[in-house]
C-alpha cells in the first residue's frame, strides 16, 4: 500500500534523487523555500517501509478573478512504475486543487505519457509556447 502525504523540509533529499533520476536533472538540493510557500504543494509517495517513491508538485496561479492550478514534476522511481503511485499522486493533487478553488487544472508532459492522463480525465486542449532562459 502506498502512502500519499504533504513533502516535508526533511524530505528535501530523496526528492531531489528521484528528480534527478527521472528527469535527468543534475540539482544539488530543493530548496527549503520550496516547501514554505503558500501557493506549492508537494506530495511524496511512500511504499510500505517508509522510502519515498514518486513525488508531484501542485502550484496554485491567482489569476485576475479566480485560481487555476499547475501539476509540475511527477517522477516515481523505475522499479516501482506501473504499480498506480503516480496515480495516485495525480489524483490527490487534483482533489487538492478542487479543495483550494481552481476551476481548472493544467500540466504538461511527453506526447508518450498522454495516454496516462486521458485515463485520469486530462485532455489535450492547447498548445503551449515556451521560452526559456
Amino acid at each position: 500500500m502506498t502512502k500519499i502525504r504533504f513533502a516535508q523540509s526533511e524530505d528535501s533529499g530523496k526528492i531531489t534523487t528521484l528528480l534527478n533520476e527521472g528527469f535527468g536533472w543534475d540539482i544539488k538540493n530543493v530548496s527549503a523555500d520550496f516547501f514554505n510557500s503558500n501557493n506549492i504543494f508537494c506530495l511524496v509517495a511512500e511504499d510500505m517501509t517508509g522510502n519515498i517513491i514518486g513525488t508531484a508538485t501542485l502550484h496554485i496561479i491567482q489569476k485576475i478573478e479566480r485560481h487555476a492550478a499547475q501539476i509540475e514534476d511527477v517522477v516515481v522511481s523505475k522499479k516501482h512504475r506501473g504499480k498506480k503511485t503516480g496515480q495516485e499522486l495525480i489524483k490527490s493533487l487534483v482533489a487538492l486543487s478542487k479543495e483550494k478553488k481552481c476551476y481548472k487544472v493544467t500540466l504538461n508532459t511527453h506526447k508518450e505519457t498522454i495516454p496516462f492522463y486521458t485515463r485520469l480525465g486530462f485532455n489535450n486542449e492547447q498548445c503551449q509556447m515556451v521560452l526559456k532562459h
